[in-house]
């Protein structure tokens, strides 16, 4: 579950700490990829997980990689090419958050109830 939760962060936020911690559980923990994306696909998601968003937040994250070491605790250094490698292995469809899917199944029970 934590790994879901830090491959959310990394879709949604800028921050160096959420891909090195995903480094460390995936690299080091040998955290099950597979299992933390379906564990996405059946946690709410208030707001949409873009697979593509983790991609261009690293971009913006290794930026300031320095200035965020600063103030995080790191046991390893990880090699920037490191982490993409890594980023690049996280694949899976967007999540549209719960209300943009509940208005689909809204949609789709009132079409089903009012159709003749």
């Amino acid at each position: 579950e934590i790994c879901a939760e830090k491959i959310r962060a990394a879709s949604q936020r800028v921050r160096y700490r959420d891909f090195y911690d995903l480094y460390y559980l995936l690299t080091e923990l040998k955290v099950n990829l597979k299992d933390a994306t379906d564990l996405l696909y059946r946690k709410e998601a208030r707001t949409p997980i873009i697979a593509a968003n983790i991609q261009n937040n690293w971009l913006t994250a290794k930026k300031f990689k320095n200035q965020d070491l600063e103030n995080i605790f790191c046991t390893d250094v990880v090699a920037d090419h490191v982490s993409e490698s890594l980023i690049q292995t996280i694949q899976f469809e967007d999540i549209l958050a719960n209300v943009e899917r509940g208005i689909k199944r809204t949609k789709f029970s009132i079409s089903f109830i009012t159709s003749p």
